[in-house]
């Protein structure tokens, strides 16, 4: 679904996948959880993979 979402290959998509757990600090079972439950889509994200968007 991420590979899709970036238009990546599953590889990175995979290493997509493992840097936004890492940084929310949370296990990747459970970001990858939110991902096929659809409450988490990678091309809603910003840059550093935050999801935070900041106001300019």
């Amino acid at each position: 679904m991420i590979s899709v979402q970036l238009g990546v290959t599953v590889e990175v998509a995979l290493v997509r996948l493992r840097a936004h757990a890492y940084a929310a600090g949370r296990d990747l079972d459970e970001v990858a959880g939110d991902v096929l439950a659809r409450r988490l889509r990678f091309n809603d994200l910003d840059d550093d993979g935050t999801g935070q968007v900041s106001s300019q």
